[in-house]
């Protein structure tokens, strides 16, 4: 322990690093799809993305579920013991958890399929296959990487059937994941009133406090965690959380690179990650559109004038048995157009049948029968 907090105050660590200097990262896809493991200096991870078809909570019908689970293996670390959560465990897995939940990383309302009755519930399964220090980071990031690394199948809804389809008629699609939240740690030392980042085993037995930032690589902090009695100030808040965000666009390079590298046809269709910002790259927008507003160089539609009929005037409907005025009731004009608005129109007469006399006239008789009955 003295030798150690002698080497900080020179400003030199144990493993011959610099105070602010992290470990070498590395990323590796050895399974399927979703499974991502990280080796940080002697810290090795396992993250494990499965999903299914589940009923959605109650009070969240439009979102899906996302759940976390961590495993501390006695093969890790001797101070893990089977079957049971210690309470640096339990600080871990929360703070993983909140950093990419409470961030809204990922987006739930796209895992809805169909609301209030089924939903894709995702679940991350950790594993700590070797405790060299430092474990938040290392299990933080195994998660995004997992998570950038998934696909889940297709699917569509045909009545009341709900149709999944495998790998070999449509391309699994990837989550939709809006940014990269990225732990950064720092130990703290009071005796020496230095931070060190990315603290190994050694560092965390002997340090009086440790500063968590989750931050993505845009720079905006998504959780801050605090844990053990050191005291610090807020400059040095400050100055720890540049440190942070240069260290998550780093991290975000490396994995940018990692998820290229894995290649072959699983790998078509991998978003583009950009460094600075995180997120799929937009195209670049073409130099028409860059010297003003879009719609000033979009082509213009309709520009002929549309030519319409004019509307006849509406009159307003008269009424049933309109009065006449008393200047046209004095005239005889306005006499009989008002005698002809009182009474009503003449209904036409029918057409009379031919009566018996009209029946008999007819022509002079043809036949020897109709002769005699004139003659009678």
């Amino acid at each position: 322990m003295d030798f150690l907090l002698a080497a900080l105050k020179e400003g030199i660590r144990v493993d011959g690093r610099a105070p602010t200097e992290p470990r070498d990262v590395s990323f590796s896809f050895p399974h399927e799809r979703g499974h991502a493991e990280v080796k940080m200096g002697n810290t090795r991870v396992l993250a494990c993305i499965s999903a299914e078809i589940l009923a959605p909570y109650p009070d969240r019908p439009n979102e899906g579920i996302l759940s976390f689970t961590t495993d501390f293996s006695p093969m890790a670390s001797p101070a893990f013991e089977p079957g049971r959560s210690s309470e640096r465990g339990i600080e871990i897995s929360r703070v993983v958890e909140r950093g990419i939940r409470e961030t809204r990383a990922i987006n739930m309302e796209s895992l809805c399929i169909l609301a209030g009755e089924k939903v894709w519930s995702v679940r991350c399964d950790l594993h700590v296959l070797d405790d060299g220090g430092n474990l938040m980071d290392c299990l933080s990031l195994a998660a995004m990487a997992a998570f950038l690394h998934f696909r889940k199948p297709q699917l569509s809804v045909a009545g009341d059937r709900l149709i999944v389809y495998p790998a070999s008629l449509k391309d699994p699609v990837p989550l939709t994941i809006h940014h990269v939240p990225i732990a950064v740690t720092f130990g703290l030392f009071t005796a020496s009133n230095l931070a060190v980042l990315d603290p190994t085993t050694e560092e965390e037995a002997h340090m009086d406090g440790a500063l968590t930032v989750t931050i993505n690589s845009r720079g905006v902090i998504c959780a801050i965690q605090k844990a053990g009695g050191a005291p610090i100030t807020q400059p040095q808040i400050l100055a720890l959380t540049g440190q942070a965000a240069q260290r998550a666009k780093q991290l975000v390079a490396i994995l940018t690179d990692a998820l290229k590298a894995t290649g072959g046809p699983a790998a078509e269709g991998e978003p583009e990650w950009t460094h600075e910002a995180g997120l799929p790259s937009v195209p670049a927008m073409p130099a028409a559109f860059a010297s003003g507003p879009p719609a000033a160089h979009m082509p213009a539609l309709h520009t002929r004038p549309i030519l319409a009929a004019p509307a006849p005037a509406l009159s307003p409907p008269a009424a049933a048995n309109p009065s006449p005025s008393p200047a046209a009731a004095a005239s005889p004009a306005g006499a009989k157009e008002a005698e002809g608005r009182s009474s009503p129109p003449p209904t036409p007469s029918p057409t009379p049948s031919p009566t018996g006399a009209q029946k008999k006239k007819r022509g002079p008789p043809t036949s020897l029968r109709e002769r005699a009955a004139g003659q009678k």
